[in-house]
């Protein structure tokens, strides 16, 4: 487990090739939900705007939802992201990495 690591996954809302939202906001928040609650993985979800440059040049915002996990490894996450890129047809998804502090 990595409990001393953060990883946050950040996906767009709009499909690659349709430049527009097929799967709404709140069906992937359950579907991501239902998921972390399947694989039993603690996480938290927070929805913002984000804009993204498209490998054609074009810019687009988009609604976006940042996943915070802990506790799961690298591998694990890679296999999470490449998932939920599949599922919403993202050009590409980010992750950040970062370490925890204990502050008690």
């Amino acid at each position: 487990m990595a409990d001393n690591v953060e990883y946050q996954i950040f996906v767009g809302s709009k499909d690659s090739q349709f430049m527009e939202e097929l799967v709404g906001e709140q069906e992937l928040i359950r579907v991501i939900s239902g998921y972390f609650e399947r694989k039993g993985i603690d996480f938290s979800l927070t929805t913002m705007k984000g804009g993204y440059y498209y490998e054609t040049g074009w810019f687009d915002t988009e609604d976006t939802l940042c996943i915070s996990i802990i506790g799961v490894s690298e591998t694990d996450i890679l296999q999470i992201a490449g998932s939920i890129s599949m599922f919403m047809n993202q050009e590409c998804t980010m992750i950040v990495k970062l370490p925890l502090k204990n502050i008690i």
